[in-house]
């Protein structure tokens, strides 16, 4: 196998983990024999990081499914043609690399939303009225996987990487805020037992709605089955972590109940991260920040 053959294969490997791994379970050891056999010496390097990526598209959209660009932007011409980029849910925008030798692309962002990148957290792609698409060409080696955050949107994440989905049920999330040009976003987090049909049979299941104003606060408010979330424990479903992208400055204050939070806003990313605010998602809660 030559490198130019290394390198599509790779590719491939990367397009999996995005179009199929996400809806199944992560159920082998890593080490496992036969995950040598499959995967290139060069694409092992890079596997635990595919796995991420894997972890953050379980968690963000279990039950979505792919989108073409034109789907989630139907009054955009210049996406019609596009096959090669595309929507997980309506907040991920992908760009596989599957051809040998690629070692930057380029990718079409409608112009009316801001675009994260979601490795470095910083934005690639802003909004712009009198634009349609922007353009931009990105460094995509073959340990970089083109992934982006919409602008306006929240997704969580379970960041800790385990041998099965199964043994991540009590991991706490992350929560991945990307703001908007009016520095605003939202999302939801959906829980059930991840292991019986309750969630249909009983309706046992809890949806956390997010909210983020910069201005105001960031609340949590949550709907469901008060019997399934009243059984669950006062740790479960904990909340580690918020990085906020596109804060355009730095608040004075960050509060919970008259307690104040540890944070720390980066000047160059514009991001601001909130360290454990031991809050849970099964909980109602308002962060307030001055």
């Amino acid at each position: 196998m030559d490198g130019s053959n290394e390198t599509r294969c790779h590719g491939t490997i990367c397009l999996a983990a995005i179009l199929v791994q996400p809806f199944q379970g992560s159920e082998c050891d890593w080490n496992a024999s036969y995950e040598v056999s499959i995967f290139i010496v060069l694409a092992l390097e890079h596997y635990m990081k595919f796995d991420e990526m894997r972890i953050l598209l379980i968690f963000a959209f279990y039950f979505s499914t792919r989108r073409t660009m034109w789907m989630e932007y139907p009054t955009l011409e210049e996406l019609y043609r596009i096959d090669d980029q595309f929507l997980v849910g309506s907040d991920l925008l992908v760009k596989p690399v599957t051809h040998p030798g690629v070692i930057e692309i380029e990718i079409l962002f409608p112009a009316a939303d801001f675009w994260y990148d979601v490795d470095t957290m910083t934005k690639v792609a802003t909004n712009k009225e009198n634009e349609k698409i922007t353009s931009i060409t990105v460094s995509s080696d073959i340990d970089k996987i083109p992934v982006y955050q919409r602008g306006g949107s929240i997704i969580p994440r379970k960041l800790r990487l385990r041998r099965s989905t199964q043994m991540m049920i009590n991991d706490p999330y992350t929560i991945y805020v990307a703001l908007d040009n009016a520095q605003k976003a939202s999302g939801e987090i959906y829980m059930d037992d991840e292991d019986t049909f309750d969630h249909d049979r009983k309706g046992f299941y809890a949806m956390a709605k997010l909210s983020v104003d910069i201005s105001k606060s960031i609340r949590c408010e949550v709907k469901g089955n008060n019997e399934w979330i009243n059984s669950q424990a006062s740790s479960a479903r904990m909340i580690e972590r918020i990085v906020i992208m596109g804060l355009e400055s730095s608040p004075k204050k960050i509060s919970v109940d008259s307690v104040e939070l540890e944070f720390h806003y980066e000047n160059e990313k514009n991001m601001l991260v909130i360290r454990k605010p031991g809050l849970s998602a099964l909980k109602d809660w308002e962060i307030s920040l001055l």
